[in-house]
């Protein structure tokens, strides 16, 4: 029998894990991060098609940031007036672009500006780990929905 080419497609995604970083402005949040399918990037373009960038940024929030437990920690129907009220939009920018990046099985070292020739050598997990993206910037890099 001959072998199925999209074995390797499935094995490259196999390969990520679930990985995490903190939000200092949030008390030290830990966020946790699944990897993100061609399915999860559709439902994200479906929730977000109408919302300007930091709605966006936001909901991007409600639907992938999860805790240790892997339960979301947002929910989309309680918690985005609240983002639109209470939140720091460069902040939850920020957070939503570390989602992106680690979702897609990328380092955790973003930049809100799309500006990456500084050497800061953010890791996934540490504080500079969630230095700065907004959801327009990452769209630059890789087809984001929400630019």
């Amino acid at each position: 029998m001959k072998p199925d080419p999209f074995d390797a497609v499935a094995a490259d995604f196999k390969r990520l894990e679930t990985q995490s970083f903190t939000v200092p402005e949030w008390d030290g949040l830990e966020i946790f991060v699944r990897p993100m399918t061609l399915g999860d990037r559709t439902r994200l373009q479906e929730k977000t098609r109408r919302l300007d960038q930091f709605q966006a940024a936001a909901m991007t929030v409600c639907l992938f940031a999860r805790g240790a437990d892997e339960k979301l920690i947002f929910s989309a129907a309680r918690d985005m007036p609240r983002f639109r009220r209470e939140a720091r939009p460069v902040v939850v920018a920020r957070v939503a672009g570390t989602i992106l990046a680690l979702g897609e099985g990328e380092s955790a070292r973003v930049d809100f500006f799309g500006d990456d020739d500084d050497d800061d050598g953010g890791e996934a997990g540490g504080d500079s780990a969630a230095d700065g993206t907004s959801p327009a910037a990452a769209a630059k890099e890789d087809s984001s929905p929400l630019a």
